[in-house]
């Protein structure tokens, strides 16, 4: 683990102990890292790591020992315990290879860095700073536009919240104005109903006390005649039998069955011949759509909401 990433990396996790997880067997609670491996491994699996022949002398570093005293003072300690040459682990990389852009130790000039171009790394540092710092210029460049982005991001999601409040607004009322127009028109429709049926009602009413009052006066003829024949003496039916004749003939002279036949008909119903081009007039009342979008024979929300609507020709 030579790479100042890599050894952040290990500062931020060790700083977070539910983060380090071994990641060998991917079960236990990590209680080492390996420097050369740059992972974190449980206590049976770093005992296995140091018995393989490829890594039997990889340096093994506990995290407890590391998480006693994270701090930005420790960083700089794990830096330096983290800096020594992978080829000779018992040398510190004090000089940087500029041909393989690596840390080197001296013993690494001698032979496996030999006649590259290389310089102590407090003599290269300054000159790669430099060069790191001003890399940055761009990242710093698309920063400043994302940031810029993010901004108008954030603006223009809340003038669409907004608009939806104002235009959600405008649709209650239009449609309140709607409903209202058709409550008006049902209590006209019904004001006619009513006036139609008390006409109607009234009418047959007057039939009603009509044929009451021809029920009554039959029915008290029928039992007065019935009732003397059956109690009368036949001198009391005989003397009554002249003016009960007459009587009874001029109540079948008079009676007209025509009158009691009902004068109204049932025959109230709703006109609605319209009703299908008015359902389909309140489906394409409006539409909400895009201010930039042209809608053809339909009015549309622009700006604001639906208070600046236009119809289209």
């Amino acid at each position: 683990m030579h790479n100042l990433f890599e050894i952040r990396d290990v500062f931020e996790k060790v700083k977070e102990p539910q983060q380090t997880q071994c990641e060998n067997c991917e079960k236990n609670h990590s209680t080492r890292i390996c420097q050369d491996c740059s992972v974190f491994l449980c206590q049976e699996c770093a005992e296995i790591h140091q018995k393989w022949k490829s890594s039997r002398n990889h340096k093994l570093v506990a995290i407890i020992d590391i998480q006693a005293s994270v701090d930005e003072a420790s960083m700089v300690s794990l830096k330096r315990e983290f800096s020594c040459c992978p080829k000779h682990p018992k040398n510190v990389c004090k000089i940087y290879c500029e041909t393989c852009s690596e840390l080197i130790c001296s013993d690494c000039t001698i032979r496996l860095h030999q006649g590259h171009q290389y310089d102590l790394i407090s003599d290269t540092f300054p000159k790669y700073k430099q060069e790191i710092l001003a890399s940055l210029q761009p990242v710093k460049r698309h920063l400043a536009v994302v940031k810029k982005a993010l901004q108008a991001l954030d603006k223009r999601e809340k003038e669409i919240s907004d608009q939806k409040v104002a235009t959600e607004t405008d649709i209650d009322e239009q449609i309140n104005q709607l409903q209202d127009s058709l409550e008006k028109r049902r209590a006209e429709l019904k004001g006619q109903l009513d006036k139609l049926t008390q006409h109607k009602l009234k009418s047959l009413a007057a039939q009603r006390d009509q044929g009451e009052l021809l029920h009554t006066q039959l029915t008290s003829c029928l039992e007065y005649v019935e009732g003397s024949l059956q109690t009368g003496t036949q001198e009391e039916i005989l003397e009554m039998k002249a003016p009960v004749l007459k009587h009874i003939q001029d109540m079948t002279a008079e009676f007209k069955p025509d009158t009691l036949i009902p004068e109204e008909e049932a025959d109230l119903l709703l006109i609605s011949d319209d009703i299908p081009d008015l359902n389909r007039a309140c489906c394409e009342v409006a539409d909400v759509v895009e201010e930039h979008v042209v809608c053809d024979d339909k009015s549309y929300v622009s700006g604001e909401g639906m208070k600046t609507a236009t119809v289209g020709e």
